[in-house]
Order: structure tokens, then sequence, then C-alpha cells
């Protein structure tokens, strides 16, 4: 069991037992307090680098190789990445690509329009 009157005396002559002993506590403590001010300082002040960010000096790129073109898989013959449009099509583009939608299309293009305009109010006032 723990005796409480030995652990007493012993706190009460740690505290005001010896001079020496408080002076050298209160001077660790202050140093401690100045060292952590001084470092919060330091870190609040300091310039933020967020995820590494380069600096003009280091965000020059110097080749010092040929550039090369990354591999990827052919494209087939006849296949254009890219062309230049007409502004206009011309009647063999209208028959190839274009159809007339007929009636029944067009009615079940309003009523899925009507549906989806349903959904949409809802139950709205």
């Amino acid at each position: 069991m723990i005796d409480f009157q030995s652990v007493r005396e012993h706190i009460q002559e740690l505290l005001f037992g010896s001079k020496k002993k408080i002076v050298a506590l209160c001077g660790i403590l202050i140093f401690m307090t100045l060292c952590a001010v001084i470092l919060l300082s330091v870190q609040v002040s300091a310039p933020e680098k967020k995820g590494g960010a380069l600096s003009d000096s280091d965000r020059k790129l110097v080749i010092d190789q040929p550039l090369v073109v990354p591999e990827s898989p052919a494209s087939p013959d006849g296949y254009s990445t890219a062309r230049k449009t007409p502004e206009r099509w011309s009647g063999k583009d209208v028959e190839g690509w274009f159809t007339v939608p007929d009636r029944t299309e067009i009615e079940a293009l309003g009523r899925a329009n009507d549906r989806r305009i349903e959904e949409i109010i809802g139950a709205a006032p």
C-alpha cells in the first residue's frame, strides 16, 4: 500500500528543501518555454512550400537527348485522327449519313421527352 505521508514529505522536501533545485527547475522551464516560442515563430514566418513547389531555376528544361514519341497502338489504314470539315455537307454526305426520321420515331421521341419532363417536374406545385 502507498504511504501518502511519505510521498507528501518527499514532495515538500523536493519543492521547499533546496533553493538550488527550485532555481534550476525554474530555469529549465523558462528555457524550454523560450525554445518553444522561438520554434513556433520560425515555423509561422517561414514561407510555405506546398507539395514540393519548384522555383524558377528548377523549372528550366534542359534537353540533352532527342525527344522520343511514346509507343502506341498503330492506327488502321485510312483512319485519320483529325480532318478539315467543310462548312456544308455535300449531297453525297447527306445521302450517306443523314436519315429522315419517320412519324413513329418522332412520336416515340416525343413520348420519351414527355416522360423525362414528368420525372423532372414530379409533384411540383
